[in-house]
């Protein structure tokens, strides 16, 4: 139980603060992500006729490492494109066309 309490308190928060800025709104995120591993967690422990706690924990690591991923990989992406859109600045203002007009 004690687990399962220290999980729900500290995955919804980790996932919240990979995606939203600022205390209140992390705390929302936090709260809302709480509420669907458990709705998530329970209806899938029915169906499978397993244990809740279990299902529940499990299903918010799930959810945690897709968003761990996500946000690694959105994070390349962006420096990505600031570094394209940086070249294309220092380079594209030192072509000839440009210094001429």
């Amino acid at each position: 139980g004690i687990i399962m309490v220290i999980a729900l308190l500290t995955i919804p928060g980790a996932i919240s603060r990979q995606h939203l800025r600022g205390l209140p709104s992390i705390m929302a995120g936090s709260a809302v992500l709480g509420s669907i591993f458990v709705t998530v967690g329970l209806i899938v422990s029915y169906m499978l006729d397993v244990p809740s706690g279990a299902t529940i924990i499990l299903t918010a690591a799930i959810f945690f490492f897709l968003s761990t991923l996500y946000s690694r990989w959105d994070s390349r992406n962006y420096c990505r494109k600031a570094i394209l859109d940086l070249k294309a600045v220092w380079f594209g203002s030192m072509l000839p066309s440009d210094r001429l007009n």
